[in-house]
């Protein structure tokens, strides 16, 4: 396929504002990408059960890279393109690891659920999870046949973390994304499985649809999105994000609150 220009953009923080709200200029910019048949893809760290809903009510279609790189799913379709999860061996030493540092973290499993058993988790992500967490009496009991696609703490104090980020980060079990959580308030990590990032999984996106865009425009606001924005051809980043983030940033847009995000028409 034939694409000049390929925008990628984060959700929370970036387009979104106040958990799920989308400036007005922002769906209008979306919907101007499409009139010049700009395709836009969407990378993000929530699980496909929780964009589902969203996506209807703002009338979102097409692909979205999931869970922080480890999972494409086409919405038109209503199919993955794409699933990495953890090598068996990796996966038991995080979950060690996160014992020996007493946290227990949510696993994000294939099926969209999060399992969580007295989950180290704020109290404002397990509100946001709902009746998708699925409690266990210990973490042991998760499902034989699921696969963990991330391991998630959201929104608690950065001391309680350093440790753990530090030696699954050192020992190459994962791609950490340690930051801090505009979201939840403090310090949230995520571990996907290796080599495995927003970027990752445009080049996934690429591959499957056999696309090779001679400019790649991506847009965010936080650790997450680092690999994203390192990788693309024009990183375009909120105000207010840390500042290695700014740094690295090409051009810098308004909050969604103020519909920053319609900006990325001018660069075009």
């Amino acid at each position: 396929m034939n694409v000049e220009t390929l925008v990628v953009t984060d959700l929370d923080g970036t387009l979104w504002f106040d958990g799920e709200e989308c400036h007005a200029a922002s769906l209008d910019a979306i919907g101007h990408l499409g009139t010049l048949g700009v395709p836009l893809l969407v990378a993000t760290g929530r699980r496909l059960r929780s964009v589902d809903t969203a996506f209807h009510k703002h009338g979102f279609k097409g692909q979205a890279i999931l869970l922080n790189g480890s999972l494409g799913y086409c919405f038109d379709e209503m199919e993955t393109f794409f699933e990495r999860g953890f090598p068996t061996k990796n996966q038991n030493r995080i979950r060690e690891i996160f014992r020996i540092c007493e946290l227990s973290p949510c696993f994000y499993a294939d099926d969209s659920y999060v399992y969580a058993a007295s989950p180290s988790t704020s109290k404002g992500h397990l509100e946001a999870i709902g009746s998708d967490l699925i409690e266990l009496a210990n973490l042991g009991l998760f499902p034989d046949k699921r696969k963990i696609l991330n391991f998630c703490i959201l929104g608690i104090e950065k001391s309680r973390l350093d440790e753990a980020e530090g030696l699954i980060s050192s020992e190459g079990l994962g791609t950490v994304a340690y930051f801090e959580d505009s979201m939840f308030g403090n310090h949230s990590i995520m571990v996907q499985p290796p080599a495995t990032s927003k970027w990752s999984g445009v080049q996934e996106w690429c591959k499957h649809y056999d696309v090779n865009p001679r400019k790649i425009i991506a847009v965010g606001d936080a650790g997450n999105d680092f690999e994203l924005l390192e990788g693309a051809d024009l990183a375009v980043v909120v105000e207010g994000a840390e500042q290695y983030l700014i740094d690295l940033a090409d051009e810098i847009i308004q909050t969604p609150s103020r519909g920053g995000w319609a900006e990325v028409l001018n660069f075009l």
